[in-house]
């Protein structure tokens, strides 16, 4: 099994048990859905509520789905990325009832890394890698505070790890 394999079955577990603090998608975002999570027993170091995607502590997940994903609720499809374009404020709503809800379970679906995410209000958001072509399109990145994992085009995965320096800011290196 290869190390970026370990890191991203590492880091979907920490999924489970975190809480969706925020959903975007919509108008003018493509078939793009953003998501932050919450690590629950974690104390958070407050920060300004819009640097929070962009800065995450280290309870913190964020989640940037670019390939198709569909949300249900186990009887009919609530949203997905083929209307997100057209999502009308019925449909964002549905979105947004994923807020406030805790993951219950986080699969990982080998071997096209496809994702599989259930809510204990009983939603389940699923990802389908469908990027096969483009130099390192990717299908979706989740990111903690310390690693972001991408699953880009034909499998392939990218660990890129963070480090702070004294400002703050966040320098990238590849692992």
């Amino acid at each position: 099994m290869s190390d970026n394999l370990v890191v991203l079955r590492s880091v979907t577990g920490l999924l489970s048990s975190s809480r969706v603090t925020s959903v975007f998608a919509g108008p003018n975002t493509g078939s793009n859905l953003s998501m932050t999570l919450e690590r629950t027993g974690v104390i958070l170091n407050e920060r300004e509520p819009h640097l929070r995607v962009h800065q995450l502590g280290p309870a913190e997940l964020a989640l940037f789905i670019q390939c198709a994903w569909r949300l249900g609720d186990g009887e009919r499809v609530l949203a997905s990325s083929a209307n997100c374009d057209e999502l009308e404020i019925r449909g964002y709503e549905r979105l947004t009832r994923m807020v406030g809800s805790a993951v219950s379970r986080s699969k990982l679906l080998l071997p096209f890394f496809d994702l599989s995410i259930t809510l204990d209000n009983g939603l389940q958001l699923d990802m389908f890698c469908d990027q096969s072509s483009g130099d390192d399109d990717a299908n979706y990145t989740m990111e903690t505070y310390q690693v972001a994992c991408t699953v880009a085009t034909s499998g392939r995965i990218f660990v890129t790890q963070k480090i702070s320096n004294t400002q703050g800011i966040h320098v990238v290196t590849d692992v």
